[in-house]
């Protein structure tokens, strides 16, 4: 899971309010949620934005979400609060299988004495409670999310991490980690990557073999292309991986990746 901006994509033009007042004040009348029109918070353009704004990933669990994923109202919608079905602030980009396990009322707080949902009980990743989701949810040597130290007294973040440790998420955190750490195996350049960034400016000439530096510089730019870019499935966790297994912080990789990327005239930007 990790903090999105809501603010890097428009409202699209057709949840407009003056679009869909009508559609609200119908919902709210009416005595069905079948009068909520899913062609309008469906519509292509809405779907297009969801899938830029999260990457094309679920917007909890981080999985790849491209070809199967689902709209997802972070909070119930009902006659009560009719304006969630089309309140773009409201919508995400979800996995079919975290959609699922949304539902569950334990992720749900109530209006007293009725079934009308308050909120969720779950981080909002594009909007956070009380912080960046960085700073409250982070992933053990086995890929287990944990509330940090700073919110393991708050109710939504230890739900946030039981909803994530669920078997689907869990066990495709493990396999990419088993992936990437097979890549960092068989590349074999972790002293070396620990010895360039002593280097400043890093520098692979000012190594005994620059060969291999300039190596060590082209796997850590794979290694970030490969597991760690924030497009990547479960890129979060990879990095919470990458530093408890290693020692290495993402921001080292990158430095790495970019240099190589300027000995070989190619695009700086990742």
């Amino acid at each position: 899971m990790r903090t999105v901006d809501r603010n890097r994509e428009p409202r699209p033009g057709v949840l407009d309010p003056t679009q869909t007042t009508p559609h609200v004040s119908a919902y709210a009348t009416c005595s069905s949620a079948s009068s909520v029109k899913k062609h309008i918070y469906g519509h292509k353009d809405v779907v297009a934005a969801l899938q830029r704004l999260f990457l094309r990933k679920c917007s909890l669990c981080e999985a790849d979400a491209s070809k199967d994923g689902v709209i997802e109202h972070f909070i119930p919608h009902s006659q009560a609060r009719a304006n969630l079905a089309y309140e773009w602030t409201n919508l995400h980009w979800s996995c079919g299988a975290c959609n699922q396990r949304k539902k569950r009322e334990e992720f749900k707080e109530f209006r007293p004495g009725s079934k009308i949902v308050e909120r969720t009980l779950l981080i909002d990743s594009t909007a956070p409670h009380g912080g960046r989701v960085e700073e409250m949810i982070w992933f053990d040597q086995k890929l287990r999310a944990q509330a940090t130290i700073a919110f393991n007294q708050d109710k939504v973040v230890l739900l946030t991490a039981e909803f994530l440790n669920a078997s689907m998420p869990e066990t495709e955190r493990l396999r990419m980690s088993n992936e990437m750490q097979g890549f960092i195996s068989e590349a074999g350049c972790l002293p070396e990557w620990r010895a360039l960034l002593l280097l400043s400016p890093v520098d692979p000439a000012t190594r005994p073999d620059p060969a291999l530096a300039r190596r060590a510089l082209e796997m850590a730019d794979r290694l970030y292309l490969l597991f760690l870019h924030e497009t990547n499935p479960f890129s979060t966790s990879m990095r919470c991986s990458l530093a408890v297994r290693h020692g290495l912080e993402v921001s080292s990789v990158v430095e790495l990746g970019r240099r190589h990327r300027v000995l070989q005239n190619l695009s700086a930007a990742y």
